[in-house]
């Protein structure tokens, strides 16, 4: 059993038995856990210790959350203690993003996690101290900083550089006049699974990306010590820790007074329960273009310039991308748009079609890249037959970009291009690594064990590139999750759903796997029915009277299945009105199983029993058949107050209700 960070003897996590023992000798020192008053050590291990558990069973975070099992501990001398998990699990996924890892934390932090106790009990974050006399800055986007930005960062003058990691001192006007900036600030050591970790990664990785393009921008970080859970001698090494990640310039450690003031003004928050970043990017004129770091973990270097018009820009390309790779869900967009545009009138705005392209979007758009750009097998090889460039891959009748965030996906995945392979189907896969969610040369090892024991050795890999990796990620705009992307070559329709599409459609021959295959495949089967197909040698009366089916011909009609529904009441309401509404259209009464002739009907029946045919996936109701005798709608009951509707009882919609039934498919 471990017990949460309340031994703070030479910065070791201490488990049960350990505790005793140097309890008996005498050597155990003890803090409470929020930094109170030292309190005799009996009372203290009674208070911070639980029933003794095996350290082989799972443990519990401090969030109050079980953790999964194979969470062993680990400890280097040079290394902070972390939790790291076993990735070879009988039965389950491997998993490549590890919640536990820690953004670098100082060598003597201990590691939060605890094996009882509700969370609110272990995990209740100390408000951290600011200096009272400071008040936030009142901050407006595009509107100049309240103070001089020299001023906020040299706090009023008293300190005139900033520092690099290597301890390399730049003067403060030098380094950030007529740039770009951010300054971003936190709070040090960072726990595991804080949010603002992957802010950390997503900053970084911006930085990278602009500076490799010589870009007029520059970045500060600015660390608040956490003075709960380290003592004023690991201040500085937990800093030091901390900004090692960090390629841009920083306030040094010695400047706590600039650090804290920067923290306050920028409005830097912790409550008992939650921490908080603060961000501030202002322009070369020092106008203020944002206040928060949402749109660095969604879009990476490609944010820059930082202006709302620029985003705006980079969504509607991915937009764009979306629309022209996927015409299902080109459609329902514009469908949408138009329904919100009979609601909202001339103040609506939106995507106009006539600016989109119709022009398929080639695979080199897809990645970003050179058509001359190699890809590697996934086995790491670089021989002559494991190699291929995009242009020549895009020759491929089906690539599969799987956009791998924990290969959750990756065994189901190589199951369904074995079974394609297996029919002579083209079906090649492309490996999209989202490392920036995690810590990159752990999601590589992890990454590279998964494929190895899933025998996945014919899969491209695409080398890492941060901003494309949070494009595409965009693109399906699916949280935390593994997805995939489907491209299908020369010219065809692709598809944003292909994860959920090929989980629903399991071992069937849907090739290449997209909605519009589908729906183009279930469209023609079910306008091939026509209504002679339902009424084929079956008789119809009409009371006593029996009538020839060839009299139903070219008119349209209303296939009634059922004898109890409680539809019956309101189309025998309605029966009279359509009459009148649609000259020559009539009703006609579909028996389920052997017939009872039911005299109050004013409509035609059959005389035996109607099947379903195997194209349609459930039994209808009410089926409208236009004046080609073809289906046009298997939902008519739904428009019976047509009347009150825009939709005519007749009209053909049989696209929109097919698509409907398809998405709520693969959305379960």
């Amino acid at each position: 059993m471990l017990v949460r960070y309340c031994a703070y003897n030479k910065g070791m996590t201490l488990n049960y038995e350990e505790m005793q023992r140097r309890q008996k000798r005498g050597d155990l020192g003890l803090k409470r856990c929020r930094g109170g008053k030292k309190k005799k050590e009996s009372q203290a291990l009674k208070r911070c210790s639980r029933k003794k558990k095996k350290e082989s069973e799972a443990l519990k975070r401090c969030s109050g959350h079980k953790k999964e099992e194979g969470w062993t501990l680990k400890r280097c001398s040079d290394d902070p203690c972390v939790c790291e998990k076993k990735l070879k699990r009988a039965g389950c996924p491997y998993s490549l993003f590890d919640p536990e890892n820690y953004f670098p934390s100082p060598i003597n932090t201990i590691h939060p996690d605890c094996t009882t106790g509700e969370p609110h009990d272990f995990f209740e974050f100390p408000e951290e101290i600011f200096m009272e006399e400071i008040k936030p800055l009142n901050i407006k986007k595009g509107k100049k900083l309240p103070i001089d930005v020299f001023s906020l960062l040299s706090n009023g003058g008293k300190t005139n550089s900033l520092v690099r990691k290597n301890g390399e001192r730049v003067g403060l006007i030098d380094a950030i006049a007529g740039k770009y900036l951010v300054v971003c600030c936190f709070i040090v050591p960072m726990f595991a699974g804080d949010p603002p970790q992957r802010v950390c990664r997503s900053l970084i990785a911006t930085y990278n990306g602009l500076k490799k393009n010589n870009s007029n921008f520059e970045m500060v970080m600015v660390a608040k010590m956490r003075s709960s859970f380290i003592s004023k001698e690991q201040e500085e090494p937990a800093f030091d820790w901390f900004f090692s990640a960090f390629p841009c310039l920083a306030v040094p450690f010695s400047d706590f007074s600039t650090r804290d003031s920067i923290c306050k003004l920028l409005g830097l928050k912790s409550s008992r329960l939650t921490e908080s970043d603060a961000c501030l990017v202002l322009d070369p004129d020092q106008k203020v273009l944002q206040s928060d770091t949402l749109c660095f973990k969604e879009y990476g270097a490609a944010y820059f310039p930082f202006t709302d018009h620029h985003l705006d820009s980079v969504k509607k390309k991915i937009e764009e991308v979306r629309m022209r790779l996927d015409p299902v869900y080109r459609q329902s967009k514009l469908d949408g748009q138009e329904t919100l545009k009979r609601w909202s009138g001339p103040l609506y705005k939106g995507v106009v079609e006539d600016e989109i392209s119709n022009k398929p979007v080639t695979l080199e758009e897809l990645l970003c890249c050179e058509s001359s750009m190699l890809l590697h097998k996934c086995d790491g090889s670089s021989q002559e037959n494991k190699v291929i460039s995009v242009a020549d891959l895009s020759k491929s009748k089906c690539v599969v970009l799987y956009l791998c965030f924990d290969a959750a996906f990756m065994s189901r995945l190589e199951i369904f291009r074995r079974r394609c392979v297996k029919r002579k189907q083209q079906f090649d896969v492309v490996i999209i690594n989202l490392s920036y969610f995690s810590d990159e040369s752990s999601y590589s090892e992890a990454f590279k064990l998964a494929l190895k024991e899933n025998g996945i050795s014919s899969w491209w890999e695409l080398p890492f590139v941060d901003h494309v990796s949070r494009r595409l990620y965009q693109i399906v705009n699916v949280p935390y999750e593994d997805d995939v992307i489907i491209w299908a070559g020369g010219g065809r329709s692709g598809e944003l759903s292909g994860l959920a599409l090929m989980e629903w459609c399991g071992s069937s021959n849907l090739y290449p796997v997209t909605r519009k295959k589908w729906l183009d495949d279930k469209l023609s089967a079910l306008r091939s029915l026509t209504l002679e197909s339902f009424l084929s040698y079956k008789g119809c009366k009409r009371g006593s009277s029996h009538l020839k089916v060839s009299c139903l011909k070219n008119r349209k009609i209303l296939l009634y299945f059922g004898s109890s529904s409680s539809l019956f009441k309101k189309l025998l309401d309605s029966y009279k009105q359509i009459k009148e509404d649609y000259p020559g259209s009539e009703v006609v009464f579909a028996p389920m199983c052997n017939p009872n002739p039911v005299n109050e009907m004013p409509w035609p029946q059959l005389s035996s029993p109607v099947a379903i045919p195997e194209v349609l996936w459930f039994k209808p109701i009410l089926v409208a058949f236009g004046d080609d005798n073809r289906i046009k709608s298997l939902h008519a009951e739904e428009r019976l107050d047509y009347r009150e509707n825009e939709v005519s009882l007749f009209d053909d919609t049989l696209r929109d209700e097919t698509l409907e039934y398809l998405t709520c498919e693969i959305q379960r």
